[in-house]
């Protein structure tokens, strides 16, 4: 049987009717929406799938389509119950099975469950298209499938010659799949990632939600897009996401500023590896084999429109790290902060006696906090008031017994006091005095800064962390590392910078 025969025999039980004599389809009504189970997904595109929709799946080779489409099809068989069929037109059963195990989708338990199904059919003709379809409609009646993935539906359109009659064929048996049967259907797509339609014109006919998955670069690095063109019915909440595909497909919601950070926690200090201070950051820790090195000068690179509370957990973290261990910390803060402000963000988790004794902030005169901590400098020759931060790094020194001193320095503030050439005059001097005596020092700069260029040439670790779409991306230049997407972790009752790999 053909497949316009085959569509014919399914709207008129088993006689035939003139597929071009039908009418045009009736907009649909929309009852429920089904969640993917893939949770940043589901709040980007309003709660999840139509019940009984048709979604494009589409993008070139090795952009992670099979696997969004398998962890759908897993969730709900697992998470809801929903038994699952999978029509494989490029793999077989025992290969699929094995490659979905690596990500921890069981499939083959859910298989003994009765909660899925693998068909697989390695080669296809045009003749056994409308047997692929049958076969699905049947495994759908029998199972009381809701959810159904066919890859890849580029090979049925291949397969196919007689475009026109094929692509109203097509559309009768989709229709009667997710709109008679109540079956979610994804149909996997390989080709250019923006491109709408999928062959014969069927998007426009049929497609309640299509999704494309891409690859970019980033500065040389690999990110991975999730780009949502449609999704009928409902509004779409976050059309472009990012996503992983290490341990599995994930997808990242934009970050996600707290409303306030929380306080009444107290800090647990992290401990230091060998050669190594803890970057007060765990996964940053990870990344970097276990932190900054001893006696080094580390070299933030922030991007415009960074979130302040990010900028702040690549900072205060380190900083409450340090103080928790009785060791010195001196800071040169952005013209927006100052000493009360850092002494409050601290003492929410750390007592204030250390940070009295241990934090010294340098305020530019006449306009000083009058905190305690706060050391005035008059903001006129660099020369001058780098002696500033040797006496009080000599105090910090005698009051902690030698113990190592954290150097926080806004660049940007030195810029605008002294320009470029005067904190390069005296850069030098500063990573001589930290790598002699094992302290650490961390410069925070921007791209559009004069020195930023210069010091990083002499950098021993360098990151840069960039605003993207609603994201935040952090990555190495010294050491290379892949990107990673950053989200603030309240968990514990102490903010925490979680780090994702793109891979």
């Amino acid at each position: 049987m053909t497949l316009v025969q085959h569509s014919n025999t399914l709207k008129n039980g088993g006689s035939t009717m003139n597929v071009g004599s039908q009418k045009a389809p009736q907009p649909r009504q929309y009852e429920s929406l089904i969640p993917t189970g893939v949770t940043a997904l589901d709040e980007g595109i309003g709660g999840g799938f139509p019940q009984g929709s048709l979604i494009l799946l589409g993008g070139r080779a090795g952009t992670g389509k099979t696997s969004l489409a398998s962890r759908i099809l897993y969730e709900g068989a697992a998470k809801y119950g929903e038994t699952g069929i999978y029509i494989s037109l490029l793999e077989n059963k025992a290969d699929f099975l094995e490659f979905m195990k690596r990500f921890g989708y069981d499939f083959a338990k859910l298989e003994g469950e009765g909660k899925f199904r693998f068909i697989g059919f390695p080669t296809i003709r045009e003749e056994s298209v409308s047997t692929i379809l049958a076969q699905a409609i049947e495994e759908i009646q029998k199972t009381r499938a809701k959810r159904l993935v066919i890859d890849s539906f580029t090979a049925i359109a291949t397969a196919l010659h007689e475009k026109a009659e094929s692509s109203m064929a097509l559309h009768e048996i989709f229709s009667k799949i997710t709109r008679t049967m109540g079956c979610t259907t994804i149909l996997i797509t390989e080709g250019p990632e923006a491109r709408e339609s999928i062959g014969f014109g069927l998007s426009e006919f049929l497609a309640d939600g299509i999704l494309i998955l891409k690859r970019a670069e980033v500065d040389g690095r690999l990110l991975r897009l999730l780009n949502i063109l449609k999704t009928k019915g409902h509004r779409i909440v976050t059309p472009r996401m990012l996503f992983t595909l290490e341990n599995g497909f994930e997808v990242h919601p934009p970050l996600r500023e707290p409303k306030a950070a929380p306080g009444g926690s107290e800090w647990k200090t992290i401990p230091d590896s060998d050669g190594k201070y803890s970057t007060g950051n765990r996964d940053l820790d990870n990344i970097l084999d276990g932190g900054y090195d001893r006696g080094s000068y580390v070299l933030l690179d922030m991007g415009e429109n960074v979130p302040d509370p990010l900028r702040h957990l690549l900072t205060n973290r380190l900083m409450l790290n340090f103080i928790s261990q009785s060791r010195g910390v001196t800071v040169v803060p952005r013209p927006d902060s100052n000493a009360r402000k850092i002494k409050d963000a601290l003492a929410k988790y750390i007592g204030e006696d250390k940070i009295q004794k241990f934090l010294r902030v340098f305020e530019k005169s006449p306009y000083t906090t009058e905190e305690t901590i706060a050391i005035p400098y008059e903001g006129v020759n660099a020369e001058v008031d780098y002696e500033y931060y040797v006496d009080a790094w000599k105090q910090l020194k005698e009051q902690t017994e030698g113990r190592p001193i954290l150097r926080i320095v806004a660049e940007e503030t030195d810029e605008y006091t002294y320009g470029a050439k005067g904190i390069l005059a005296l850069i030098p001097q500063s990573i001589r005095r930290t790598a002699i005596h094992g302290d650490l020092s961390i410069a925070i700069v921007a791209p559009h800064l004069e020195c930023t260029g210069h010091l990083a040439n002499l950098a021993n670790t360098h990151l840069k962390i960039r605003e993207y779409h609603g994201y935040t991306l952090l990555y190495g230049v010294k050491p290379r590392t892949e990107i990673h997407i950053a989200e603030i972790d309240l968990s514990d009752g102490i903010p925490e910078l979680r780090l994702h790999p793109v891979r």
